[in-house]
């Protein structure tokens, strides 16, 4: 019987493995960006990868995935055991590229996965004390009225632009930084396809891009919140650009629309208080120290 092997994943070699990385992933090694990915092969043929970036002192895990036809083979336990190792420094410590050590690996699992929840507790992995990066769920009509938002309407001469109104270079710019230096983005970037740019908006300030929140339409009567970043040291920023997203989404609408947010700090935790009047958890975080 063959043995699975791993094999760590670059530039020329992620076009062979994309039917196993997710879009962020696939587009982060294609532009040469700070990505660790591995793929599992058995028989010379990829049958899944991982991926994944250090965030500071901890290794975010991406995306993990198995053919369906492979699952339950040891594939999956290959990846994740490749990739501690890759990361051990010469003590058997976890280091990122300047030796500085690791604390914690983790990724986010939907608390409804009945795949990936075991697999992580199987492999070591537990519930994170941190609380983020986490989703949130509440409906369209779960938003306060726009009368007790816009009381702390952002006071500037920064242009809130849609993406749709927003140069393509500077959309590009912005993604490719914001990749780089691990702030939060869609998978794919700002430039996704599957990013609607007219629900999404953006802080200008001269031809620089200073905040932005993004929006998708996932189907099925969802749309999800997916990135929200902002380099002003001022929240309302965040609700003014949250407002015009609002606004768009009520007039596509039905209030009865699902609206997923995804929250990636205290600040952000802070904003969606205070934007709905009710809201739950629904992912759940896992965490390896």
């Amino acid at each position: 019987m063959s043995e699975i092997q791993t094999y760590p994943i670059g530039k020329d070699e992620a076009e062979k493995a994309s039917p196993f990385l997710s879009q962020e992933a696939e587009k982060a090694l294609l532009k040469g960006l700070p990505v660790t990915a591995l793929a599992a092969v058995l028989d010379g043929n990829a049958i899944g990868a991982l991926a994944g970036a250090i965030d500071g002192y901890v290794f975010e895990i991406w995306s993990i995935y198995v053919d369906p036809e492979h699952r339950r083979k040891g594939a999956g336990r290959a990846l994740i055991g490749a990739l501690e190792k890759l990361l051990e420094g010469s003590e058997g410590v976890m280091t990122t590229a300047a030796g500085m050590p690791i604390r914690a690996r983790y990724t986010a699992v939907s608390k409804d996965n009945e795949t990936l929840l075991p697999f992580f507790l199987g492999m070591g992995f537990n519930g994170d004390p941190i609380p983020h990066p986490m989703y949130y769920m509440g409906y369209l009509d779960d938003i306060k009225s726009r009368n007790k938002l816009s009381a702390r309407m952002f006071q500037s001469s920064d242009e809130i632009l849609p993406f749709s109104r927003t140069s393509e270079r500077i959309l590009k710019l912005t993604s490719n930084q914001s990749i780089q230096q691990g702030f939060p983005v869609p998978e794919g970037g700002l430039l996704s396809d599957r990013v609607d740019r007219d629900l999404s908006f953006c802080t200008i300030h001269g031809d620089k891009i200073k905040a932005y929140v993004t929006a998708e339409d996932r189907g099925d009567n969802m749309v999800e919140i997916s990135s929200l970043w902002s380099g002003i040291d001022n929240p309302v920023v965040l609700l003014a650009m949250l407002i015009k997203v609002i606004d768009a989404l009520r007039e596509r609408y039905s209030p009865d629309t699902r609206i997923a947010m995804l929250s990636t700090n205290e600040r952000a935790d802070k904003l969606i208080e205070y934007v709905f009047r009710h809201v739950e958890q629904c992912s759940y975080r896992m965490v390896k120290i």
